[in-house]
């Protein structure tokens, strides 16, 4: 069963040292993502899929889908118990494209009903005019309920909210820490009713996987300052023996920090953005100061007023 997420940079490279079938695949691929949700989200082939895909729904933002199914229905969407009736991959819709797109049904309420799901990992594979295409579409479609965005990887990190249009972000460790005490709580009666099956098996052993590559990135996150550090001190490591995927993966995931001692520096600058590879931070007069770092084993920092 999962062992939850690494807590040191030793732990950590003992983990990404075991096989592991989704960073075999290439954690950084959508694709490889795409695949392992669509039977994770899928009933048939996952017993607990309903009961995550409510928790996800649970984080749905307010705005048009939600809205406009409460003003049809008299009902909140957080309100309502959905389950699944099938499950699309790679759906068009007009001339657009999304990820997944799962037709659900709730008790006691006529007709079907869609959420849509893209996956993001490094770096959006779709621009902000894309993501507003994309909510436009949605927001035209009948029994739209929501929409949603998977932040695998640094894309966590994008703040700008524009950035997704309509769609809710919901981090990896967001979907981890959900669906980690779900899978906890009810696995001892999967294992139960797995071994009724004239061929016992394990519990859903690719949903149990896909959760280990989450862990690991949330220790790739938890870890990056500590790996920085490292290197400064000159021991130096290769970033690969952690599967981060980018020499400078850690200092992106190292942004926060670096937030926080942009907030505490420069106490009247209020709003921060990210960008993959650079910050800025907006002053409350309108002046927009540019924050960035790059390079292996140091963190370089500069601003500049623009």
């Amino acid at each position: 069963m999962n062992r939850g997420i690494p807590d040191s940079l030793d732990a950590l490279r003992l983990a990404n040292s075991k096989p592991n079938p989704v960073n075999i695949a290439g954690y950084g691929q959508k694709s490889t993502h795409l695949g392992y949700l669509s039977w994770i989200l899928n009933p048939y082939r996952n017993p607990l899929a309903n009961q995550m895909i409510n928790i996800l729904l649970l984080q749905l933002e307010e705005n048009d889908y939600t809205q406009n199914f409460e003003q049809e229905y008299s009902i909140s969407v957080l309100d309502c118990i959905f389950n699944v009736n099938h499950i699309i991959t790679n759906y068009k819709l007009g001339n657009l494209k999304y990820d997944i797109v799962l037709a659900l049904n709730i008790e006691d309420i006529p007709g079907e009903f869609l959420l849509a799901i893209n996956i993001e990992v490094d770096e959006a594979s779709r621009d902000e005019q894309t993501y507003r295409e994309l909510s436009f579409q949605l927001g035209n479609t009948y029994g739209c309920v929501g929409a949603i965005v998977f932040c695998l990887g640094t894309s966590s990190l994008f703040t700008k909210d524009s950035t997704w249009g309509g769609f809710t972000r919901i981090n990896f460790n967001v979907i981890y820490d959900d669906w980690i005490k779900l899978i906890r709580s009810t696995s001892f009666q999967m294992r139960l009713d797995f071994a009724r099956q004239e061929e016992p098996q394990p519990p859903v052993r690719f949903m149990v996987d896909w959760l280990d590559s989450i862990a690991l990135e949330c220790a790739r996150a938890n870890l990056a300052h500590a790996f920085i550090v490292k290197n400064i001190s000159g021991k130096r490591v290769f970033y690969t023996k952690y599967n981060y995927r980018r020499y400078d993966q850690p200092f992106a995931y190292t942004f926060p920090l670096l937030e926080n001692e942009l907030k505490s520096a420069f106490a009247r600058l209020d709003k921060f953005n990210f960008n993959g590879n650079w910050a800025y931070a907006q002053h409350p007069l309108g002046a927009v100061y540019k924050f960035y770092y790059w390079g292996v084993g140091a963190v370089r920092l500069r601003a500049y007023q623009v």
